[in-house]
Parts: structure tokens; C-alpha cells; sequence
């Protein structure tokens, strides 16, 4: 159990450098783009644009390996309150017609 908890950690730090390091090396060669095609400041921006949506997609992937059950429940979650049809049990109440014959 301890063990499971060591790797589990192990992960969110590596995920955690790589997501940074996205960033970076996007960032670096945008600096370089800049450099090599004189559109200060451009590049860079795209490089940093690009590096932190590849960041937050590691981010979400990593949660994903690090808690797959909840992840699950609140994509099914998601799911039913976007239009999906419950399957349960009907109203509890009486219908319409029923109330007008009860009051009869």
C-alpha cells in the first residue's frame, strides 16, 4: 500500500515537470523563431501559448491516471445533467387526473 502511494507520488511529480517543461521548450522555440525570422516578439508568445495548453493537458491526463474511479463518477456525472434521460422511477405524486377524481 505504501509502495502504490511512492509511485503514485512519483507520477504527479513527474507529470508536474513535464507540464512545466512544455512550457519551456515551447517558450525556447518561439525564442528562437523570433531570432531567426525577426518577429520579436511573436513567436515567443505562440511558443508560450502553445506550451501552457500542452501544460494543462498534461495536467488533466495526469489526473486522470492518478484518480481514474473519480474521474468517472463526475464525467457520468456530466453526463446526466447534459441532457441525458434518468431511467428511475416516474413522479411521485398523482398525475393530473388522478387528483380531479380524488376530489370528486
Amino acid at each position: 500500500m505504501k509502495r502504490a502511494a511512492a509511485s503514485a507520488g512519483g507520477g504527479a511529480y513527474e507529470g508536474a515537470f513535464e507540464a512545466v517543461g512544455a512550457i519551456l521548450v515551447a517558450t525556447g522555440i518561439g525564442y528562437w523563431v523570433d531570432h531567426r525570422f525577426g518577429t520579436t516578439p511573436y513567436g515567443v508568445i505562440g511558443g508560450a501559448v502553445i506550451g501552457f495548453a500542452a501544460f494543462v493537458l498534461r495536467l488533466i491526463r495526469l489526473g486522470h491516471q492518478l484518480h481514474p474511479d473519480e474521474t468517472a463518477a463526475e464525467q457520468g456525472d456530466e453526463r446526466a445533467t447534459n441532457g441525458a434521460v434518468d431511467a428511475g422511477p416516474g413522479p411521485t405524486g398523482p398525475s393530473e387526473g388522478e387528483e380531479e377524481e380524488e376530489r370528486s
